[in-house]
């Protein structure tokens, strides 16, 4: 663009085709969508060898909690006696020695401690941060989070609490921790390689939910997916399926967590 002074209030403006300038802007939106195209695509392999890895598991997670909710009859002998008109009685004991289990951790709620370990470990610091793990579990009401995970893990094996950030307000950048409950254990799919009980070696993992359109609109606001009402079934699963939850009007969120390794020279 090139100014022309008029006369000393207003002013024309010459402008030049830039065919050059057009062309590398139009190479970095193309390569802008190749390499989101290439995350989407790494992402959907991933979930998908995750939920085939954890299908048979998911099944067996369902029956447990159909079983714990009393549907504890073969579905073949119920409807036979359905049919004869005779009752299915069904005694549920499974849930007092599921709370047996849990009230023990109810009356010694686990809490998180830092311990100083070695020579080099300053007692008064390990105190510090011991004070700080403490606020964090007492204003996430973190007794909630450990509880509703000893009651899956009861259930059905398996029991997750969440570690996130959130900011202090909205009008500040500065974020707190908080310990979130996972009310809902199969929106969790995991690296099926990890191989130790805590899962501190996975490499990547999804945390999934179907919330309704109107707050997906609030919080990332309007856009195509919105607009359509339609929920990402590339990222459903066994026990998680989108009709299950928000049959019509939500929208599915997925959060993708990963590791990317990097070479350096020690």
């Amino acid at each position: 663009m090139d100014p022309q002074p008029d006369d000393g209030r207003s002013f024309s403006v010459q402008t030049q085709d830039d065919p050059e300038g057009t062309r590398r802007s139009r190479r970095s939106a193309a390569d802008r969508r190749a390499k989101a195209d290439d995350f989407l695509t790494e992402a959907r392999r991933r979930f998908k060898q995750a939920s085939t890895a954890e299908f048979t598991q998911r099944s067996n997670w369902l029956k447990d909690l159909q079983f714990y909710a009393s549907d504890q009859w073969d579905p073949g002998i119920k409807g036979q006696r359905a049919a004869d008109g005779r009752p299915c009685l069904t005694v549920n004991r499974l849930p007092q020695f599921v709370r047996q289990a849990v009230n023990q951790m109810r009356e010694s709620t686990p809490a998180i401690q830092v311990n100083p370990v070695d020579d080099q470990a300053d007692v008064d610091t390990a105190e510090a941060y011991s004070g700080v793990v403490k606020h964090v579990e007492q204003r996430s009401h973190a007794h909630v989070a450990y509880i509703t995970a000893a009651e899956r893990q009861a259930q059905i094996g398996r029991g997750w609490i969440r570690l996130l950030t959130e900011f202090v307000s909205d009008r500040s950048m500065e974020q707190e921790i908080r310990i979130a409950r996972v009310r809902n254990t199969f929106s969790i799919y995991a690296d099926p390689a990890s191989a130790e009980l805590d899962g501190f070696d996975m490499r990547y993992a999804f945390v999934v939910q179907d919330i309704p359109k109107e707050q997906y609109v609030s919080m990332y606001g309007e856009s195509a997916v919105a607009k359509a009402g339609a929920s990402l079934m590339d990222f459903s699963g066994l026990g998680d399926e989108a009709q299950d939850w928000f049959p019509t009007g939500a929208v599915r969120v997925a959060e993708y967590y990963y590791f990317e390794d990097e070479a350096v020279n020690l």
